[in-house]
């Protein structure tokens, strides 16, 4: 694997993260979730800000699942546990944005998905410089 590759996925992924900050923010500032969640309310013009805010949170997903699998080919052990402790950072904050929308914007929610997307960026960083080390 060539270590441009990797970096240029890295460098995806940690673009999509304020794209995601951003729309969650939006969300959470702006759009009111109804209690219970209608079918027909990700259909509206409200929904599709909460669509994007989801797509944009799965494709951050499968690219942190390239990445750790990527980040195995290293020669030292390190770029591949700063990946699944990223990983694991993102599934903090997915479970966190689940929780948010099926218990009615619960703040506390919102910020465990900032949290863990925060935390994701940092280790991001530290990987990207130990598989710099270690190319």
């Amino acid at each position: 694997m060539n270590i441009q590759t990797f970096s240029r996925i890295v460098m995806i992924e940690t673009l999509l993260f304020p794209v995601q900050f951003l729309l969650g923010m939006a969300v959470n500032l702006f759009i009111q979730i109804p209690d219970p969640i209608m079918s027909n309310f990700f259909d509206s013009a409200r929904g599709a800000l909460v669509d994007l805010h989801i797509l944009n949170g799965l494709t951050i997903v499968t690219l942190a699942i390239t990445i750790t699998l990527l980040a195995r080919q290293f020669r030292t052990p390190l770029p591949f546990r700063f990946s699944i402790f990223a990983a694991l950072s993102i599934v903090l904050a997915i479970t966190g944005g689940v929780i948010f929308l099926f218990l009615g914007q619960v703040d506390a929610f919102s910020y465990t998905m900032s949290i863990g997307f925060a935390g994701a960026v940092v280790l991001y960083f530290f990987m990207g410089r130990a598989a710099m080390q270690a190319k």
